[in-house]
């Protein structure tokens, strides 16, 4: 995890991790014991914002977001006036919030 990224999310973005957490370690293949290494390393890396702190974006973005699961995100980015890192190709449907793929971010930090 590359220090030059200021990393931002909503405290939804652990229930969402947990709620995947078997998809996470067929495709890792991390035991749980590395799961939970990796959620502590997320949980000191990120940027956790409240959810009452961009609240009143929640509405503007469920106009623009693709996706109905993703818009907290979307509020958030909006609230920042910052892009989304995700994999996400729904997510690049829209033209208001700059969606970043992790190979886009790699080559920006190179």
């Amino acid at each position: 995890m590359n220090t030059n990224l200021e990393l931002y999310a909503p405290k939804y973005i652990f229930d969402e991790i947990n709620n995947h957490k078997d998809f996470i370690l067929n495709r890792t293949n991390f035991s749980d014991l590395e799961f939970e290494e990796f959620m502590g390393v997320l949980t000191a890396r990120l940027k956790i914002i409240q959810e009452s702190d961009f609240d009143s974006f929640k509405e503007n973005a469920r106009l623009i977001c693709p996706d109905e699961d993703d818009i907290l995100y979307f509020a958030l980015a909006m609230a920042l006036k910052c892009p989304i890192w995700s994999n996400d190709k729904l997510l690049k449907q829209q033209d208001k919030i700059k969606i970043y793929f992790t190979e886009e971010i790699t080559k920006f930090l190179e």
